[in-house]
């Protein structure tokens, strides 16, 4: 028999609810993976990854069409009373995000002299999906003073529901921001320290790196997430 649960949100305990509920809250994450919920047999608090019953539902793939039968049913009617009859086909294999080779960013990078990184946003931003919770509607905000920025793309990659159904991102991206925005400052400003110049170069050598891992991090999280969705395109 399927277990019940209960959980805390805000610091308020609900529930009792199903498996599927647990494992929706924490695709839309609003739950954690390491957070406790409380069984209803046992009225024990145990951890959500450590649940195989939860973790199925997780993992499973994504069995629901983009738009339900209903709806489907009433375009392909308008579709007809205007006169375009023809089969259609309720299938989006377009890449969610940008598509690139993650093991060439760092090498772009070099060449463009650090350039290529702000070209890295610029593509993950127009290509990104629209729809966004509060959270980075305000991000997106203040995402016109460039430090935001990292927050802004992060954010709305690992919070992508397609992405979360087929896996979620193994750091978090507040860090990965904050690692971007250290390295470029850091690696920007060497050559301004009172310091050897052989020493700053090896220090703007160390943050560039430090810098160009997050965005690997994030490039080879969407190219694994839209391979697993069959959302496939050819790596510039």
């Amino acid at each position: 028999m399927k277990e019940s649960w209960f959980y805390t949100s805000d610091g308020i305990s609900k529930g009792p609810v199903n498996s599927d509920k647990i494992a929706d809250l924490v695709l839309k994450g609003l739950l954690k993976k390491s957070d406790k919920v409380q069984a209803l047999s046992t009225g024990l608090w145990v951890t959500i990854i450590d649940q195989k019953e939860i973790q199925e539902i997780i993992n499973r793939p994504m069995a629901k069409p983009l738009i339900n039968e209903r709806a489907a049913v009433k375009l392909k009617t308008y579709l007809d009373e205007e006169g375009l009859r023809q089969e259609l086909e309720f299938v989006d294999l377009k890449p969610i995000f940008w598509v690139t080779n993650w093991k060439l960013i760092p090498l772009w990078g070099v060449l463009s002299l650090g350039v290529y990184q702000l070209y890295w946003f610029l593509r993950q931003w127009l290509a990104r999906p629209r729809g966004y919770t509060k959270k980075n509607d305000l991000l997106s905000g203040l995402s016109i003073m460039i430090l935001f920025f990292p927050f802004t793309i992060f954010f709305s990659i690992e919070s992508e529901p397609h992405f979360r159904k087929i896996l979620l991102l193994p750091h978090r991206p507040t860090l990965l921001a904050v690692i971007w925005i250290i390295g470029e400052l850091i690696g920007m400003n060497a050559f301004q320290f009172p310091i050897a110049r052989w020493i700053a170069a090896l220090l703007s050598l160390l943050f560039f790196v430090m810098s160009v891992w997050p965005l690997m991090v994030m490039q080879r999280y969407i190219n694994e997430c839209n391979e697993a969705l069959g959302r496939r395109k050819q790596a510039s």
